[in-house]
């Protein structure tokens, strides 16, 4: 049995094989600077735990994963995160650490937000876009404890939504100097409007951002 590290730029693959026929688990160690409070440190971001079906209930995940801790200690990384699940990663030292949000609002009482000056300019974001939404991005998380930060070298657009597996879709305003004022990421569903991530330079555009959610909602009635 052993272990194989597999390094794809700031993903890092671990994988446990039983022999070089058998690979039985695997999981991602995932570079991240995030923010708490006034500083930053290097986290490990645990993501993609997965044990074949057939190995199940045998142990071989505890190994990789206490191989693991070693491994993030060796590489200097100063916290490790994951969204956890319960009575499993507590074994490995992991603890409850951070809230997660949730809000819904309904259609109805959406639609009563009204739209700002129509002077301002929206459209999808684009990859041009990226260097402006995440100065603003990094200005609305500066002091915000979990947040992550962003480098234009590898956050290049946004894949995906509240979930793993969803994709998304995205618009911004900019006023009529070209100043990003709000952008916004939900997700692809047909049936209701999720949104992952907002931010606006003033709390003036939440309701423009308001109308346009309950805009998406009523045209998928």
């Amino acid at each position: 049995m052993f272990i194989k590290t597999i390094d794809e730029g700031h993903h890092h693959k671990r994988e446990l094989w039983l022999d070089d026929k058998t690979r039985v688990a695997h999981l991602w160690v995932i570079d991240h600077t995030m923010r708490l409070g006034h500083v930053t440190v290097r986290m490990a971001g645990i993501g993609g735990v997965y044990t074949e079906r057939e190995h199940r209930r045998k142990g071989y995940m505890r190994h990789l994963f206490q191989d693991t801790l070693k491994y993030m200690t060796d590489k200097g990384y100063e916290v490790s995160m994951l969204f956890g699940i319960e009575n499993f990663y507590n074994k490995f030292g992991y603890a409850t650490a951070l809230p997660q949000y949730r809000f819904s609002l309904k259609t109805r009482d959406a639609e009563d937000a009204v739209a700002a000056d129509s002077d301002l300019v929206s459209h999808p974001v684009t990859a041009k876009d990226m260097v402006d939404v995440l100065a603003l991005y990094d200005r609305c998380n500066a002091e915000r404890t979990g947040s992550i930060v962003r480098s234009p070298d590898t956050f290049k657009a946004f894949r995906k939504g509240t979930n793993w597996d969803s994709r998304v879709e995205s618009r911004l305003w900019r006023d009529g100097t070209g100043k990003l004022l709000a952008y916004m990421v939900w997700d692809q569903d047909p049936k209701v409007v999720r949104v992952g991530e907002l931010h606006a330079a003033d709390a003036a555009m939440f309701p423009t951002l308001l109308h346009s959610l309950a805009q998406k909602a009523i045209e998928k009635r």
